[in-house]
Order: C-alpha cells, then structure tokens, then sequence
C-alpha cells in the first residue's frame, strides 16, 4: 500500500501526464475508437477505461463506435488520423491477429500503428440457450455429431475471436456447426436469446449478466483454468481437449508516426489507471485481467499471435465470403 508520500507522488505524476497529453494532444478531448458495436466487450471496458483517464488526468477521453468489416473499419479509420496523440485505437486481437489472414485490409498491419501496448485480457464464454437441453459442453458435442452441419453458432462476425475460437473447438471435437456472422459479440449473444443460434463463445463481460440471470447457460470456458467469476464452470481444456487455450486480448494503439514520447505517456498513464484498486475491481468483476505491456514489448507479440492464428486458419481452411 501507498503512503502518503507515494500518494502525493503518484498523484503528481498522473498531473504531468495529463498536462503532457494536452499538449500532445494540442485542443479538444482524446478520441478512443472503438471498431466494434456498442454493448459488447470492448465497449464497456473502452468506456471504463476512458472515464478513469478524464478522472485521473482531467482531460477528456471520449468512446467512438466505428463498428463493420470485422473491425477493420476501426482499425482504417485510426490509421488516417493524425499522428498526434488525439485519436487511438481499441485494438481487439482478433482484428490485429486473426482477420489480416482472412480478409484485404486498406492498411498495413504490421507498419499502419504505433503500439502504445497490451493491456487487457478475458476469457470466452461458450453460452448455450437453455431451451437446448444440453447443460455440458460434452453434450453440445454429442448434438453436434449426431446432426452434422444441423446446428449454427453466433460469431461477432468473420475473423473475430468468437469466430476462430469456436471453429478451434470444431477442429479438436471433430464437429461439423454452421457459422452464423453478426456485428459484434452482443448481437451474437441476442441471437442465441432470440432462438437464432443454438450457440456462441462470447467475452465475459457480455455473457456474464445473461448467465446469471439465468437467460444463458455456460458450458466452458477458453482459458487454461476456470474463471474465478464461474468456478462451477470447466475450461474447455478440462472438458476434454487439453491443448485448447484462448482469450480476447485487447491493446491501445496509436497511428503511425505517433511520437515514442507521446505513446509512451499514454501508456504510463494507461497503466497507472488499470492498476489503480477501484478500477482493479470493477475489472475483477467481469472476469477482465489487466495484462499490461509496453510499446516496445507489441511487435514481438503480435507476430507470435498472426503466426498462431494464421496456423489455424490453414490447418482449418477456413474462408470469408466477401
């Protein structure tokens, strides 16, 4: 714990960044956009996110949806902005990871942004409509294979992670399920409320209110272990596929030509946010854990994830209509 004088110096140092990103900045409030649609993962932590930024800094951070395209939209859009610190990105790794290898992009991945680093994780949720009568994900399999292709699953559209973590379930079970793309992952869980889908592995925080109101029933969930949030609830790996592992990771990223000075302000400040109690908490609440890199550590990662991704999608030969 912080005394007083670590206080006083933390709280000094949060003031000479905030006045630093003014500056950067120039006029006008910090844009953080978001390239998916509102009410799923990356909506509610982008906006938790930029309200502890204006509280602790005093400047204003300001959410803008820019959803389509698998969050290539997004992704374009900060990609033309100026380089000056006023505009960043939301970046979710299905974006940055997985949809290069599916879809033309109008940008390059590898040279469009400056990273200001990683900085949140959470698991999937595979959520199953109750109406379905399988209360396990071994029984989602068995219905599966006893209908091949007859079953169809919401995904936050082509390329995204709710898409490829799903068909990486596919491949190891040996199932045959229908694809069905929607704009996001809270359109994907609507679809699954409203008998669409039979299912889709959504992020935490979209799928937990739903599971616990009783709407939705889990099944598993991606990561290595189970989820503090649902302890009741195996891992995919522990369901019977011990070399599954997935999560949603999100990073901050600037466009290109960013000032290394100014990314890395922003990623200091980013990280004194998240690592604050309160916000620690609300994160906790939604099985969100604060994974916090810094720029120079982002190249290195994302060539790991393109590779990882890349491999699935060959071994799956999995393709996008456009």
């Amino acid at each position: 714990m912080l005394g007083r004088r670590g206080l006083g110096a933390a709280a000094l140092g949060l003031a000479t960044t905030g006045r630093a990103l003014a500056q950067d900045a120039a006029r006008g409030p910090v844009t953080i956009i978001v390239p998916w649609a509102p009410g799923g993962s990356a909506d509610t932590l982008a906006r938790l996110l930029a309200q502890k930024l204006t509280q602790d800094l005093g400047q204003s951070f300001v959410v803008e949806n820019r959803p389509g395209a698998s969050g290539i939209i997004g992704h374009a859009a900060v990609a033309r902005a100026r380089p000056d610190g006023s505009t960043i990105l939301f970046a979710a790794s299905a974006t940055y990871a997985m949809v290069p290898h599916l879809l033309p992009l109008p940008y390059d991945n590898a040279t469009a942004f400056a990273p200001i680093g990683l900085i949140l994780s959470t698991p999937l949720v595979v959520c199953v409509s109750p109406r379905l009568g399988v209360t396990d994900l071994q029984g989602l399999v068995a219905r599966a294979k006893a209908a091949p292709g007859r079953l169809s699953y919401g995904s936050a559209g082509a390329g995204s992670t709710t898409h490829l973590a799903t068909e990486m379930l596919l491949g190891m079970a040996g199932i045959e399920v229908t694809e069905v793309p929607y704009r996001g992952n809270a359109p994907a869980l609507q679809a699954v409320l409203a008998g669409e889908v039979q299912f889709t592995s959504v992020d935490a925080p979209v799928a937990l209110p739903f599971v616990r109101a009783g709407e939705l029933r889990a099944v598993a969930v991606t990561t290595r272990g189970r989820s503090p949030l649902l302890p009741e609830v195996p891992s995919i790996a522990e369901a019977g596929y011990p070399d599954y592992e997935c999560a949603t990771e999100f990073a901050l990223l600037a466009p290109a030509g960013t000032p290394p000075a100014v990314t890395a302000r922003l990623q200091a400040a980013v990280a004194a946010a998240l690592g604050a109690p309160d916000m620690q908490e609300k994160l906790a609440q939604q099985a969100v854990v604060a994974s916090i890199g810094t720029p120079a550590e982002f190249p290195g990662y994302l060539a790991r994830e393109n590779a990882r991704w890349a491999g699935l999608i060959r071994e799956r030969n999995i393709r996008v209509q456009q």
